[in-house]
């Protein structure tokens, strides 16, 4: 009986072990700042509203269109489309989701891993609406 016990706390023990170096290998983090990355972020999702308004071309060429991504090879809208809206209604809600949500994420991971964050979420997403 003392032989199994002996065994499940090695095989625990070297779980957490190995928990302990995923976790450091995957987890870098950057050094923390918080710079109010969500005015940057609302700024350019507002500067990409009023390009695409001026010009309704390059909408087709920012906005997320998988057969386009795919067959056109316009791979840029994989990453662009994060920052495209529709309306300034569709804007401002989003930017009112970002400001009551974002912010308290990005104080609490930092401005970089938050960007990291945001930008690498939103181009999963768009690749995976691609596929």
């Amino acid at each position: 009986m003392f032989l199994p016990l002996y065994s499940a706390a090695v095989v625990l023990n070297t779980e957490a072990f190995a928990d302990i170096y995923t976790m450091n290998l995957i987890r870098t983090p950057f050094r923390y700042t918080y710079r109010n990355v969500i005015v940057l972020i609302a700024a350019a999702c507002l500067l990409i509203l009023l390009l695409t308004m001026v010009s309704p071309a390059m909408y087709r060429l920012l906005a997320l269109t998988p057969l386009l991504t795919i067959r056109a090879r316009m791979y840029w809208q994989v990453f662009t489309y994060q920052f495209v809206h529709g309306s300034f209604w569709h804007l401002f809600s989003n930017m009112l989701g970002l400001l009551i949500f974002g912010t308290a994420v990005e104080r609490k991971i930092g401005s970089r891993e938050f960007l990291l964050f945001y930008l690498l979420t939103a181009a999963l997403c768009g690749i995976a609406a691609c596929t």
